[in-house]
């Protein structure tokens, strides 16, 4: 009974249900069934079709979507009321928040009361769609409000993910700028530094001044590879890092590898071993200067940090399909060893296993992440194994095409550029740096007949071009007044045919590729990166003014006549003739070569793991004086060789056969030389 009028009194206090009668209530309160539920108990579930109305009658619930609470209901409210009138698809869950009585009826029910009293029905229809009305306004300004809401989130994130990549484009920008800026000022005054340097060492001079002069040579070049370094793998770092696929035989890489090494780990008293499993293809198709690069890299690195025992190269083939071999690289050494906890980090920019190791070591910390992102861009994978005191090692894997043999024994061969043919030129030379100007305009005068006028900034240029006649403008693009790149776009757009398409080279210390575009998009028909060599400069006016390349005859060192069993590398006639026959002389030159004869090999091994083809020609090119004075001729000829290719676009696979060779050669000269000696 206490139930009943529970129930009765609830259906009294309802909007939906106070016009009813009491006889109608009493009627009606039949109909209702309890249900209990626990807190957190699913009452009604979105999507599904309801056909109940729930009474609360003690507890609280919630009606709420996926994300939100609509509202919460309480004692002797209602849930559910439309489904009184039709079953309908739930838009709302409704859920207990507590332990929760409520009474509830079913649309057949409700029905069959409404025909026992059709009075009530068309009142409490009335209620119900004067709610439905009320209820559809709220639901439409609560998704109104939700929309509003939504559309300034969207808006704000819009503007945050605006307002992040403009910082990463200004980062990145800065980043480009700041590696612009730095390679412009280190390297245009290097360019005089080493351009003057490498003019005085062709000049006669005693032997104090030499030994001066390559100091400065090797402290500039030093600074050259830091640049380097930091460029080439900012070149990586961005993705423009283009590869070479061309068809190169492994062993011969592996070879040169370790010849290259070979001398540096004899100075420590450690071995230098290599296997190449038989199975490996002769020929493969890649890019054999990257992969010498990453090895030399790795091996250099194995080479540094072992103090006895020995480096060993392991290559095998680890799969093979129709058309490719997958080919695994294995450097193991048995060095000091990296600390566990130091493993995940020495592939990282700028990182060595130990604080102390840049100072006792050396290097940048770059060369293994180079070589780490050189792999990767090879379509490879490098991992390391180490133990402390026992050795690490450096494996990583490539998948590469098989090549041909035929191919590969095609080589291009090319001599050093005749300077006369710029014969008869009128230059114009526009640079505002005094030394720079110094540097080019002895380059040129010093081998070819060309007329040279000076201009210190674009404005001057642009005058001088309105007054005289040249064929060809050799343009710095950081200038005071006016830089070189306003002052091409001015006469590319104000000057009349054909002054307009008058041949404008770019003299950039900035070599990033930003730089270049620039340079180009400005009109400039070719550039030469600072400090230059003499054949760049003569190929780029020479192509620009549509001279024919010409080169001198070089005979190619026959390399196969100098070999261990052959007869001496050095001939000591041409320095007794240069002493006049004095012992002591002799012997301090003797001396003088046998204590740069390591630095230069340990110089040019590290050029080679960089890659850096434009120390090597300049290291070759100073210690040319020094070959012939030990009466080197066929090594100094051989020199000669290293130095053009270094100069040329398509004789960098060159440079590192005969570097190698060069390095081999000065170590059994030396060897020859302290006999002789001794």
């Amino acid at each position: 009974m206490k139930k009943t009028s529970e129930i009765q009194a609830l259906l009294s206090q309802s909007d939906i249900f106070q016009g009813l009668s009491q006889t109608a209530i009493e009627d009606l309160s039949t109909y209702m069934i309890p249900a209990y539920f626990k807190e957190g108990a699913l009452i009604l579930q979105k999507g599904t079709i309801g056909d109940w109305m729930f009474l609360i009658q003690s507890g609280r619930v919630k009606v709420h979507n996926e994300i939100h609470t609509v509202a919460v209901l309480e004692k002797g409210e209602i849930i559910g009321e439309l489904s009184l009138l039709k079953p309908e698809t739930r838009n709302m869950s409704v859920t207990a928040l507590e332990n929760t009585i409520t009474y509830r009826i079913a649309h057949n029910d409700f029905f069959a009361f409404a025909e026992k009293n059709p009075k009530a029905l068309s009142g409490i229809i009335s209620v119900l769609v004067d709610r439905l009305r009320t209820q559809t306004a709220a639901t439409l300004r609560h998704f109104e409000q939700r929309e509003q809401e939504l559309t300034k989130l969207v808006e704000e994130r819009t503007t945050d993910l605006q307002n992040k990549n403009l910082e990463l484009e200004r980062t990145q920008k800065f980043k480009e700028q700041f590696l612009a800026n730095m390679s412009h000022e280190i390297r245009t005054p290097m360019n005089a530094i080493l351009g003057m340097t490498n003019l005085v060492l062709e000049t006669p001079l005693s032997e104090k001044q030499k030994n001066y002069l390559s100091g400065i040579q090797k402290a500039s070049d030093n600074l050259l590879h830091i640049i380097n370094d930091i460029l080439d793998f900012s070149k990586v770092e961005a993705g423009k890092m283009e590869l070479e696929k061309i068809d190169f035989s492994i062993r011969d890489v592996i070879e040169q590898v370790v010849t290259t090494l070979r001398y540096r780990a004899e100075e420590k008293g450690i071995e230098i071993l290599s296997s190449v499993s038989a199975d490996v293809p002769d020929v493969l198709i890649g890019d054999p200067v990257r992969l010498y690069q990453v090895l030399i890299n790795l091996s250099g690195n194995a080479v540094k940090f072992t103090k006895k025992g020995s480096v060993q190269i392991d290559v095998v083939k680890e799969s093979a399909t129709g058309k490719s071999s997958r080919i695994k690289f294995s450097i193991i050494d048995t060095g000091i060893g990296i600390p566990p906890d130091k493993i995940d980090s020495v592939f990282e920019s700028f990182s060595q296993a130990h604080s102390s190791d840049t100072r006792k070591y050396g290097g940048t910390g770059l060369g293994l992440s180079i070589s780490k992102q050189l792999v990767e861009l090879m379509e490879g994978e490098i991992s390391i194994e180490s133990k402390i005191n026992s050795g690490t090692t450096f494996s990583f894997t490539l998948a590469l095409p098989l090549g041909s043999k035929e191919k590969l024994r095609q080589k291009k061969t090319s001599g050093k550029v005749d300077g006369s043919i710029l014969n008869g030129l009128k230059i114009l030379l526009v640079e505002d740096n005094a030394d720079n100007r110094i540097v080019a305009r002895d380059t040129l005068e010093s081998k070819a007949e060309v007329m040279i006028e000076d201009a210190l900034n674009g404005q001057e240029a642009i005058d001088k071009l309105k007054q005289n006649y040249f064929d060809v403008v050799l343009m710095d693009v950081q200038m005071p007044v006016m830089d070189g790149y306003e002052a091409t776009r001015y006469i590319r757009e104000h000057f009349p045919p054909p002054a307009n398409s008058i041949p404008i080279i770019a003299l950039t210390a900035s070599v990033t590729k930003n730089e270049l575009d620039r340079c180009r998009e400005a009109g400039m028909d070719d550039y030469v990166p600072k400090p230059f060599k003499m054949s760049q400069l003569f190929t780029a006016i020479a192509k620009s003014t549509g001279r024919t390349l010409k080169f001198l005859d070089i005979d190619k060192p026959v390399k196969k006549e100098i070999t261990a069993a052959s007869s001496n590398v050095t001939d000591l006639g041409y320095l007794e003739e240069f002493c006049e026959g004095n012992k002591e002389k002799m012997q301090k030159y003797i001396n003088i070569f046998l204590k740069r004869a390591p630095l230069l090999t340990d110089m040019l091994t590290t050029a080679l793991a960089e890659n850096n083809f434009e120390e090597i020609a300049t290291q070759v090119h100073a210690f040319k004086p020094t070959l012939m004075m030990m009466g080197m001729s066929e090594v100094k000829e051989l020199a000669v060789e290293i130095e053009t290719h270094c100069r040329e676009d398509d004789g960098k696979k060159e440079v590192i056969q005969d570097t190698t060779e060069l390095i081999r050669l000065i170590g059994v000269a030396a060897n020859e030389l302290k006999n002789m000696v001794n």
